[in-house]
């Protein structure tokens, strides 16, 4: 029997297959030496279906499934992935399918931006989403740095005053809110701090010094089955303007010294190339690239941020 619906939790380790092996036969695709993808986490699958249900949808023939696709927003800011479709059934519209059901999902629960991150040298991702109308922005780019047993002192470099989230917290919610919203008027982490809490992934921060303010979203768990735990991602980093480089030094300072306290060893931020300072000032501060993506935007709904501000956040 054939079925298109949504996922469920239940589905989760049956998509996590899928997931492997499509994007494996993805790498061989592409000309990769290293083709291997392995299983995701299932606490890392249940994170991002908590993101949107009601828009993430798969397609199941007699209880194998074929093709599914997630989708997540952030208050009205929506984005798609990952999508994945059985390596021998590829070809046949299944994951054109799943994707317009994924931008109508979005599109009724009220998001002002739809857009997705896919690997920039893949012709053929290309090639199929611009025909659902996705149009190429620019590349985002993952910054990794070592981090050292032992950091600066305060005196050598100054640290931000940081204050986490507890679950149930809804003043810090509205004050994050508000901080991404200066950002992005269509922005809300909502739904990421509470489920990165749920899921026992990370932390949420509200970073100050002075009159500045941050948010940020941090991941201290593998997304791999087969990974170990040894770097701290900022998945989220939003910072309203007029950006003082002095505060963004005392940010990352204080972000360097959560992951000592959480025993990892690196550290990486997400940055989009649109986010010129932050590009440059990573590249400064001796952060490596060591991963690209491209993002891309359905036309008519493009990311709009406030001038001068920071948004550096993970979409995949």
């Amino acid at each position: 029997m054939e079925t298109i619906r949504r996922i469920t939790p239940a589905d989760l380790h049956r998509i996590n297959v899928l997931l492997a092996q499509a994007f494996s036969q993805g790498r061989v695709d592409e000309g990769y030496r290293f083709t291997e993808v392995p299983q995701c986490r299932i606490e890392f699958l249940e994170l991002y279906l908590d993101s949107c249900p009601e828009a993430s949808y798969l397609y199941e023939v007699d209880g194998r499934i074929l093709a599914f696709g997630f989708s997540h927003l952030w208050g009205r800011v929506g984005w798609i992935g990952p999508v994945a479709v059985a390596p021998d059934v590829q070809g046949k519209g299944h994951g054109r399918e799943i994707m317009e059901l994924c931008v109508e999902g979005l599109k009724k629960a009220g998001a002002a931006v739809i857009g997705l991150e896919t690997m920039p040298r893949s012709y053929r991702n290309l090639g199929f989403y611009g025909k659902l109308g996705f149009v190429p922005d620019k590349l985002t780019v993952d910054f990794a740095k070592e981090v050292f047993p032992h950091a600066e002192s305060p005196a050598e470099r100054p640290r931000a005053q940081a204050r986490a989230f507890r679950d149930g917290d809804e003043a810090f919610l509205d004050e994050a809110r508000a901080i991404a919203r200066g950002v992005c008027k269509d922005l809300d982490y909502a739904r990421l701090i509470q489920g990165t809490a749920k899921h026992g992934y990370g932390h949420s921060l509200i970073l100050e010094k002075g009159a500045q303010r941050a948010v940020a979203v941090i991941h201290t768990e593998p997304y791999a089955a087969d990974e170990e735990r040894h770097v701290l991602r900022v998945v989220a980093l939003a910072i309203p303007p007029p950006v003082d480089p002095a505060f963004v030094d005392a940010v990352v300072a204080t972000l360097e010294d959560w992951a000592r306290k959480e025993f990892l060893g690196h550290i990486n931020f997400r940055v989009p190339t649109t986010q010129l300072a932050a590009f440059r000032y990573f590249l400064a501060a001796g952060h490596r690239v060591v991963h690209s993506d491209l993002r891309m935007y359905l036309e008519g709904f493009e990311l709009q941020t406030e001038a001068g501000g920071w948004l550096l956040d993970k979409w995949e």
